[in-house]
């Protein structure tokens, strides 16, 4: 088969199933983009970094999910202003170096 009829089929496909995330349930179009962004994720770290540096994968992924989360938390009112800024300011700024020893290093 050609690689552009492939790839437009796969794009109906993806359309589709957003689509149909979208329509049915926020809840449900929520969890689809969560399971494509930690899929997305998992995948660039295995190209870029292989097995190596397992810790920081693993915080880039947490941080990457939960962080989009925290302001639609504030402004609903169930997250206190000044956790939305302890939880940014961790994200961005924790010092997690200690822990990106590349497997062996331990």
């Amino acid at each position: 088969m050609n690689n552009t009829v492939k790839r437009s089929l796969s794009g109906v496909c993806f359309l589709a199933i957003v689509l149909a995330g979208l329509l049915f349930n926020k809840f449900l179009y929520a969890a689809l983009f969560v399971f494509m962004l930690v899929g997305m994720m998992v995948e660039f770290f295995n190209m870029t970094m292989g097995k190596s540096y397992p810790v920081s994968q693993v915080v880039a992924i947490v941080t990457g999910v939960f962080l989009p989360f925290l302001p639609g938390f504030f402004l609903q009112g169930r997250l206190h202003p000044g956790a939305l800024y302890r939880a940014c300011h961790c994200a961005a700024y924790c010092p997690y170096g200690p822990f990106a020893l590349r497997r062996g290093q331990e």
